[in-house]
């Protein structure tokens, strides 16, 4: 079966757990799939992941590099076709989308971890940051210092976690920003 979205084809889906996962038995309990009147399946969820259920996890960024990341493991799952009206209407529930890590941050997560020179003895400011991974990864990659910035409180406490882990020898290195670039 083809990936249906970013989560069904994410580097942090463990098959064996997706059935047993918190996650999965709180899709179970609480997802309701409709079809709406183009007969398009529409899922409604329970809305972002909580920190208080986060673990450790080792990103591959190939070639033997990796960063460690704390990430929650009962995100709510969203399939089908997602519209603007879709998403405004459950704008509430689906709030925050930084508690997965995107394709284009593992991307230039993986960019930064080959090329460290992009990043070597320089200050990074990731915008937006979620979990962390590009800041978590500059760490890694020899940055003097990263300030990760988001407008979720919940997911930039896992990140300044995770950097802890990925530059133990100097955790001060990394510093997180509560950011609301809509005010």
């Amino acid at each position: 079966m083809a990936p249906r979205g970013w989560r069904d084809d994410s580097p942090l889906v463990d098959e064996a757990e997706a059935k047993t996962s918190k996650r999965a038995k709180r899709k179970a309990k609480s997802t309701q799939k409709r079809l709406d009147a183009s007969g398009v399946e529409t899922v409604v969820g329970e809305g972002k992941g909580d920190s208080s259920s986060a673990r450790l996890t080792k990103i591959d960024l190939g070639q033997g590099k990796s960063v460690d990341l704390h990430v929650p493991s009962d995100v709510a799952d969203v399939s089908g076709a997602v519209s603007p009206e879709t998403l405004a209407k459950f704008k509430e529930a689906l709030y925050g989308a930084g508690d997965v890590v995107w394709p284009a941050g593992l991307a230039l997560a993986r960019l930064i971890a080959h090329c460290p020179s992009l990043v070597a003895g320089k200050r990074v400011l990731e915008v937006g940051a979620g979990l962390g991974v590009v800041g978590n990864a500059a760490l890694r990659a020899g940055a003097s210092a990263v300030c990760m910035c988001d407008v979720d409180g919940d997911m930039l406490r896992l990140a300044k976690a995770s950097a802890a882990e990925n530059a133990p020898e100097d955790p001060s290195r990394a510093a997180t920003l509560l950011l609301d670039w809509s005010a």
